[in-house]
């Protein structure tokens, strides 16, 4: 019996600890992302909160898919300086054509790996 529980408070503080280090591995959350449709195409605008320390440089990484399902254009916006806790919009440039669908990834650089 000893030996269960001990399994499962185990087992509860991995399950915690993943949880934390998921929840604050998400540092830069992308806020109310759209399409801004004009008769000469359309742009993906968008804010970035920046939910931990003061960053010197993220990329937004913007990629569209034409209406026939094709992936367009893709595009890097650089944000500078941005402070922790901050909201920082974004706006890619106007694509022309019909716009269905975007992609957007925001790449803090790469890690102590290389990817």
């Amino acid at each position: 019996m000893k030996g269960r529980v001990l399994t499962l408070v185990g087992l509860a503080v991995v399950a915690v600890a993943v949880v934390a280090s998921l929840w604050t591995e998400e540092r830069f959350v992308v806020e109310d992302a759209r399409l801004e449709r004009a008769s000469d195409g359309a742009r993906v605008t968008g804010t970035i909160l920046n939910t931990g320390p003061a960053a010197t440089q993220i990329l937004v990484d913007i990629a569209v898919v034409s209406a026939e399902g094709r992936l367009g254009e893709k595009e890097t916006v650089t944000l500078d300086q941005i402070a922790a806790g901050a909201r920082v919009p974004f706006s890619s440039k106007r694509y022309p054509g019909d716009v269905r669908a975007y992609t957007i990834h925001v790449n803090e650089g790469t890690n102590p790996y290389g990817n």
